[in-house]
This record gives structure tokens, sequence and C-alpha cells, in this order.
């Protein structure tokens, strides 16, 4: 299954993820490849797709993600600073 498939956002939306430095492809050359992502990649687009889907914007979402699979996963909380917290419960 596709990573657009496999996390519920159209090809153009992963496409334009990965254009706009919100997630981070492998390295491979040539056109005609299609884009791969590491395991913690698909983490952060499953993530970010949930977030997007609820209202956030690509940018915001892309930042809350790695946030949140970056630190503390335990507490799923995510400091945004200045009082914003988020709860994320899988």
């Amino acid at each position: 299954m596709r990573l657009d498939e496999e996390i519920g956002v159209t090809y153009r939306q992963l496409d334009w993820w990965t254009r706009q430095g919100y997630l981070h492809a492998r390295e491979e050359t040539g056109s005609g490849y299609s884009r791969s992502y590491t395991e913690s990649e698909k983490n952060v687009a499953r993530l970010m797709g949930r977030l997007v889907r609820v209202g956030f914007s690509a940018g915001f979402a892309g930042k809350v993600a790695r946030a949140f699979l970056e630190g503390d996963r335990e507490s799923k909380v995510v400091d945004l600073g200045e009082g914003i917290k988020i709860r994320i419960l899988e």
C-alpha cells in the first residue's frame, strides 16, 4: 500500500508536504522514482494526516507531529509554548 493511501491523504498532498519541507523523503536520484520515506517520517505523515483532517494547517500539523514524535510520547502532550498544550491520543 502506498503511503498516501495508508494515511488517508491524496498523493498531491503528500507531494506538497514533501516539497514544502514538512516531510523528508529518502534521497533517490533521477525522475521516475517514487519517493520513499523512513518509518519515522511515515509516522510524522500519519499524525499530520490526522491533524489536517481535524482542521490544522499542514505547516502547523507538521510542527506538532514532529514535536510529539521527538518528545516524551508517554505524556502524550505537546507543549507549544505560551500556555498552549495539545494532548494527542493514539
